[in-house]
């Protein structure tokens, strides 16, 4: 069996999504889409990966503190990462960051710690991390 090619600028619906955005250029599918993204259980001894993408591995330095190493490179170190976690309790809500002054943000690694309202760091079951960018 032979592998091909399909090249095209545009993707359109055959008419089954309603409103009025019924085809996207695909510039916007390929800057758009997330180029690496991890959900883990950060409770878990030790952390655990539900599901992700792109991703190579996990670290975990102390309590809420984790590094996600990504498969493919990013062709610089500025690319966007969104993080969030759930800590679970009520009236206490996650705090979530990728600037720790001790890791350093590099093409295959980002760093994420997650806290509680008052700045205390706390391992949650749920944490999450999506990266945008150009992959290398």
């Amino acid at each position: 069996m032979a592998n091909g090619t399909i090249a095209f600028d545009t993707l359109s619906t055959s008419g089954q999504i309603t409103g009025t955005a019924k085809s996207v250029d695909t510039d916007f599918v390929v800057n758009g889409s997330a180029k690496s993204w991890v959900n883990i259980n950060g409770a878990a001894d030790p952390i655990a990966l539900r599901e992700g993408f792109n991703a190579a591995g996990l670290t975990d330095h102390a309590e809420s503190d984790y590094t996600h190493t990504i498969t493919n490179l990013m062709s610089n170190a500025t690319f966007m990462a969104h993080v969030t976690g759930d800590l679970g309790t009520v009236g206490d809500f996650a705090v979530a960051c990728t600037n720790d002054v001790n890791r350093v943000r590099t093409t295959s690694t980002i760093s994420m710690r997650i806290g509680n309202t008052a700045g205390a760091s706390k391992d949650t079951t749920v944490a999450a991390i999506s990266i945008h960018g150009d992959l290398a």
